[in-house]
């Protein structure tokens, strides 16, 4: 600490005027006091003394005026500062080596490195701020004889002091600790906010405490939709780490609370892994979430990786296709295998045997047949081979009816007697072109435009990009017909790069366009078999090219890669609880699918088969093993706009994963008489939530070194080992910090110069008297 003292005048306020009069007043008072007492006779000490006391009165006025102050400045020197964080979670209990039988603990060990080398060392340099694994202050004088922390929260601790000392000269954090974070296991990406680098001190450097036994499902495979009746395959890919050679456990699959599936999963000696694979049939139709349940390993204490659910789309019937072709050819043999391969499409093709110029009628597209169909593929056929009732039966089927219509390429479907020639070409999305043979024979990579890559015809990977690029990527099409033009509120989904268009992109080979009620689509190409050909024959996966076909005819039955009802939304007020909290529930139903105009006529009466009026609402809450609870679910009366909205709470009274399974369906469900590709209304949905549990840090009590390197590196830090102490102490900053305490008292005003004032001017007075002067 350091003590500064100063004097300051202050003449800002002194003009030139009041210069002036001063240096006037002041060459009088010599003129006064030297040449007029001198032509009195008088003594030059006489003159001299009466002079300086006048001058000195002056000066004291003069002073006065000058707002004199005098300044004191206390200058404080701050040493740097260094939060020491000693962890004191549950873990640190542990033995630092369990297999010698009086191995110290691991808080044993930290603390004697605490208080024996890094307190002495840091405190030379540094001003030392003691906490614990929860962020509170510590006494050293008072350490905990043993560690009583029920969890190891080490990030959030890290960023609650670094808040807590903004503004105070910290230096860095020193981290003593075994490494086993419970709450931020995921990693330490947070902790890049922090303004001070984390050095931590490994106390146990090698994982030398066994796992605990831990069964886990990796992932699960199944149908993303099925039918009714039909058998739904599961594959689940299980993991057991630490758990018994031989270890054998159930394995089930639940629809809300029915075990629909059931088998024993063995797992081998030396074979961590295995792949269990289940079979059931769904009995009802809807939109349901399905959980994997797998049972528990002897001292097995983490459940909340024993369930995964998946999504499951139960429809009542499957889509109808009707497939029309003229000619046998490699396209339409290919297209029908692939879509007969789908277990929720049904097939009816129908392949002309009377020559290219009868007349006729086939009388699959009357009126009566197209209630049963939902998608109509037209191939390589004139339109001479349907009769004109045919013609207009299709139309009406299409526009007043939900129909979906398809058109694929081909010498006769665009030539001189082609589908564009007939009364069809009003609810088709392009112009046709005159030419008597508008086929292009230049092979070309199908090129997808924004709105195809959007499309979910051509999704695969969820990637848009990576999907487009595959495409395009397949082996290339032997030509496509040429168009001569789209029609207006029509949308190019794909397109042929290599030929210029009327619009001077590329030639559209795929358009698609809403017509009243339906939907239509031209697909200018005949030759999708060589993408099933070449890439299935050479790599033996042809998944891509049933899914592509797939889609496409889902799409255009209803709009939609898979049913989306989505009118149930569950949530919860928090995502975390306490044990013994209350985890409030909160269920809407929605009257309508969100963002879907469905026009009036339309066929697709599966988006919504059942009124949410009449859906009744349940729910259940399922810990971690299985167990399972009701929960009573109350209808709130003010809702609005049609939505019905439920409310209700469960306890959180087991520890570790909660999940809540909602399932909302109609009193009766049936689907005897729903319509192709019709739910039954029925939903169910789960969310899941996490109870914080007091024993966390027993259930995997293991030290985590790979935690304490991410935390370094997150902060810029380095991990060091408990003798590299003095190494740790060498590279935190020692800069401090400065606080200057300025105090001032003015004189200006203060008595002392009043009194020396008076004493001045009663001494000239005295002189003067006694000398007898004027």
């Amino acid at each position: 600490m350091t003590i500064l003292a100063s004097l300051s005048l202050d003449v800002s306020h002194w003009g030139l005027l009041t210069v002036a009069a001063i240096a006037l007043g002041l060459v009088v008072v010599l003129v006064v006091y030297t040449s007029g007492l001198r032509d009195q006779e008088r003594s030059p000490v006489a003159r001299a003394v009466l002079l300086a006391l006048r001058l000195a009165a002056i000066g004291v006025v003069l002073f006065s005026l000058a707002h004199p102050t005098w300044v004191r400045q206390l200058v404080t020197e701050h040493r740097p500062v260094v939060a020491v964080v000693l962890d004191t979670s549950g873990s640190m209990a542990q033995p630092t080596d369990p297999s010698r039988k009086e191995s110290p603990t691991r808080y044993d060990v930290a603390r004697g490195v605490l208080t024996s080398d890094v307190l002495p060392k840091l405190r030379a340099t540094h001003e030392v701020r003691l906490f614990n694994v929860d962020g509170s202050a510590l006494d050293e004088a008072k350490l905990p004889v043993k560690p009583e922390g029920t969890q190891s929260p080490i990030a959030r601790t890290l960023l609650r002091i670094d808040q807590q000392m903004q503004g105070q000269p910290l230096s860095g954090v020193v981290l003593l600790s075994d490494g086993a974070e419970t709450l931020d296991v995921a990693g330490s990406s947070p902790l890049e906010r922090m303004s001070v680098a984390v050095s931590p001190i490994q106390i146990v450097p090698t994982t030398t405490q066994p796992a605990s036994p831990d069964l886990l499902i990796a992932g699960v495979t199944a149908n993303r939709r099925a039918l009714v009746g039909n058998t739904v395959k599961v594959s689940a890919d299980l993991v057991a780490s630490g758990a018994p050679e031989g270890t054998a456990v159930p394995l089930s699959i639940m629809d809300g609370d029915k075990v629909v599936a059931r088998t024993t999963v063995a797992f081998k000696p030396g074979q961590p892994t295995t792949r269990a694979e289940l079979e059931f049939v769904p009995r009802r139709a809807g939109e349901f979430t399905f959980s994997v349940q797998l049972g528990a390993a002897p001292g097995e204490r983490d459940l909340s990786n024993n369930r995964a659910t998946f999504p499951l789309t139960v429809r009542a019937k499957a889509l109808t296709v009707l497939y029309i072709d003229g000619v046998l050819r490699w396209e339409g043999k290919f297209v029908r295998q692939t879509l007969s391969s789908d277990p929720d499409v049904n097939v009816v093709s129908s392949i002309r045997t009377t020559g290219s110029t009868d007349r006729g009628s086939t009388g699959l597209l009357l009126a009566e047949q197209l209630e049963k169909i939902d998608v109509v593929v037209l191939g390589d056929i004139e339109v001479t081979h349907f009769s004109q009732r045919e013609i207009e039966a299709l139309r009406e089927w299409v526009t007043q009816r939900g129909g979906g219509l398809v058109l694929t390429g081909g010498y006769k479907s665009f030539g001189a007697e082609g589908i564009g020639r007939s009364d069809l070409r009003t609810i088709l999305p392009v112009e046709f072109s005159a030419a008597a043979n508008p086929q292009i024979e230049q092979p070309f990579n199908l090129q997808l435009t924004d709105a195809g890559k959007q499309s979910p015809i051509f999704h695969l990977s969820g990637d848009r990009a990576k999907d487009a690029g595959f495409y395009q990527s397949l082996p290339p099409l032997d030509g496509c017909s040429r168009v001569a033009g789209v029609k207006p509120g029509a949308q190019v989904l794909a397109t042929n790069a290599q030929v210029r268009g009327a619009d001077g992109a590329g030639l559209p080979v795929m358009v698609v366009q809403e017509i009243g009620a339906g939907r239509s689509m031209v697909f200018a190409v005949d030759t999708t078999w060589k993408w099933r050909m070449v890439v299935g024959g050479f790599t033996g996966d042809d998944s891509f090219y049933r899914r592509f076909w797939g889609q496409l005819v889902r799409w255009m039955a209803t709009g939609q890669e898979e049913a989306t009802l989505q009118r149930v939304s569950v949530s919860t007020d928090h995502a975390r609880y306490a044990l013994g909290q209350k985890v409030r529930v909160r269920v809407e139903l929605h009257p309508q699918q969100a963002g879907k105009d469905i026009k009036p006529g339309t066929k697709r009466s599966a988006i919504e088969p059942a009124p949410v009026s009449a859906l009744l609402v349940s729910a259940k809450a399922i810990d971690e093993s299985g167990a399972q609870a009701d929960v009573t679910l109350t209808e709130s009366p003010s809702a609005a706009g049609g939505v019905r909205v439920f409310e209700g709470s469960v306890t959180a009274n087991t520890p570790g994963r909660m999940d809540l399974m909602v399932l909302a369906e109609p009193p009766s469900p049936t689907t005897q008489n729903a319509a192709p590709g019709a739910t039954s209304g029925a939903e169910s949905r789960l969310v899941s939530v996490t109870i914080e549990r007091s024993d966390s840090e027993s259930i995997d009590p293991r030290p985590n070194p790979r935690f304490l390197q991410m935390v370094a590196r997150a902060t810029t830090g380095k991990v060091y080992e408990p003798g590299q102490v003095g190494e740790l102490c060498a590279s935190l900053p020692r800069n401090g910090a400065t606080t200057r305490t300025v105090s001032g008292v003015a004189l200006g005003y203060h008595p002392a110069l009043g009194a020396l004032l008076l004493s001045l001017l009663c001494a000239e007075w005295i002189i003067r008297r006694s000398r007898k002067l004027a």
